[in-house]
């Protein structure tokens, strides 16, 4: 007898054979992005040790004691983003850049012939 078919079955079921699977786990195209883009690698690993740190933090020092060390921890968190969020404004810009020297190339050559 088989467990009921669930929708998570369903999705595993409708992604065997695809690219994606590795046989335990099938990665989502998401998690794989996430794997080739290092920026958004580090932005979600930074926000859950931040996030993991605040509610380590007030297990053990407790609420009164705590809330000034996760001020702390969110203000790091918020300028590892805002790093993050610069880094990846100035990846953007040169690849424009870039493909805007690429386009003008291509023009050039072509005006040539």
């Amino acid at each position: 007898m088989g467990y009921p078919l669930t929708d998570w079955n369903r999705i595993n079921q409708s992604r065997k054979g695809s690219q994606f699977d590795l046989g335990c786990h099938p990665l989502t195209k998401l998690e794989l992005d996430m794997l080739k883009d290092p920026l958004r690698f580090w932005a979600v690993v930074s926000q859950a040790v931040g996030f993991t740190l605040i509610v380590v933090l007030e297990t053990w020092l407790g609420r009164a004691q705590a809330g000034y060390w996760q001020i702390r921890v969110l203000l790091v968190m918020l300028a590892i983003a805002l790093v993050i969020a610069v880094l990846r404004r100035y990846q953007q810009r040169r690849a424009m850049q870039l493909a805007a020297k690429r386009r003008q190339l291509l023009q050039d050559e072509e005006a040539d012939d």
